[in-house]
């Protein structure tokens, strides 16, 4: 299982890199283009556009798993250490039941944009294709801030959690 979870977050780490490195390859062949040439292409803006937001989702998974989300934690790191597990945990499985919510609306928003048919305009792809990385990767991120839920859980009942472990081992 541990293998599985560490091989799905290098695709992730990859994908990253090489979105961002086609995003800013085919922004500069833009940009090469339109000053040299005079010709700019439609497809760029929209393809980063959806690019960007796909980028964001796996990003998001992978500050989860890093426990690098922005957090206002002055009051958790006022409380004792069962608190803060306690309290740490109470948020994960909240933020973990939004996401899940997110992701429900998601898969019910791409149900529908699949069903009317629509395209994007310039790249012409099914509507839905855009929509898709919200549904899954707030699936994603919901299983992920339940593992780090059951981890504070652990580290609540057991009391031997490592000094200043951000993200889990589960995810």
């Amino acid at each position: 299982m541990n293998s599985l979870i560490a091989l799905l977050n290098k695709i992730e780490e990859t994908f990253i890199g090489y979105a961002l490195l086609l995003i800013a390859l085919i922004t500069s062949i833009q940009v090469l283009f339109r000053y040299a040439f005079g010709m700019s292409f439609d497809w760029v803006e929209e393809s980063s556009r959806y690019i960007t937001v796909l980028i964001t989702f796996v990003g998001a998974g992978m500050c989860i798993r890093r426990g690098s989300h922005f957090a206002m934690d002055a009051l958790v790191n006022a409380l004792p250490s069962r608190g803060r597990f306690l309290c740490q945990a109470l948020a994960m499985f909240v933020s973990a039941l939004t996401m899940g919510v997110v992701g429900w609306y998601g898969w019910i928003q791409v149900g529908k944009l699949a069903k009317f048919g629509a395209t994007t305009p310039v790249l012409h792809l099914p509507m839905y294709v855009p929509y898709l990385p919200i549904a899954i990767f707030a699936c994603l991120m919901t299983v992920r801030f339940f593992l780090q839920g059951c981890l504070r859980l652990r580290d609540l009942f057991s009391g031997t959690a490592p000094a200043g472990r951000k993200g889990g081992h589960l995810c």
